[in-house]
């Protein structure tokens, strides 16, 4: 018989009933797309902690753009002149 894929009670805290600290992975691998998945799935239990994951999905999507930019060759101090 297949498993089953674990509901967002099950990946909850036992002592407080919040969700798992588990969650913060998701947006810390996955970006944007790993802070939606959190979000939608711990926003009725806590609507809080689900925005500021998607918050942080967010900002380490634009932290990689940025080092990849940064890494491409972007934009040099170099290229500037005030001649």
């Amino acid at each position: 018989m297949p498993e089953s894929i674990p509901s967002a009670g099950s990946m909850q805290n036992n002592k407080t009933g919040h969700p798992s600290g588990v969650w913060w992975l998701l947006p810390i691998l996955f970006g944007w797309l790993g802070g939606i998945i959190a979000w939608a799935v711990i926003k009725e239990s806590n609507g809080g902690r689900a925005r500021q994951m998607l918050g942080l999905g967010f900002f380490i999507t634009f932290l990689w753009i940025g080092v990849a930019f940064m890494l491409s060759g972007g934009l040099a101090l170099s290229d500037f002149s005030f001649d």
